[in-house]
């Protein structure tokens, strides 16, 4: 069976990192980790400093999209 090795891995929810650690452990190439949580971010971010992980944790509030900004 083949393996699959993504080049990039979309974390959605991704707290503290710790299953964007599990994918890269697993063979992604990077994640982008997404959340509402600011302090679970800096947890994240913090992890993949000290760590060495290739996880750029990023803000996102679904609950509140952005506005089209004037793109059209």
């Amino acid at each position: 069976m083949k393996t699959m090795r993504p080049e990039l891995v979309w974390d959605m929810g991704c707290n503290t990192g710790e299953f964007s650690k599990l994918a890269l452990e697993a063979g992604a190439r990077a994640v982008i980790g997404y959340d509402s949580d600011q302090g679970a971010l800096e947890n994240a971010y913090t992890r993949a400093r000290v760590e060495g992980l290739n996880l750029l944790p990023l803000y996102l509030d679904v609950t509140n999209p952005p506005t089209r900004s004037g793109l059209g």
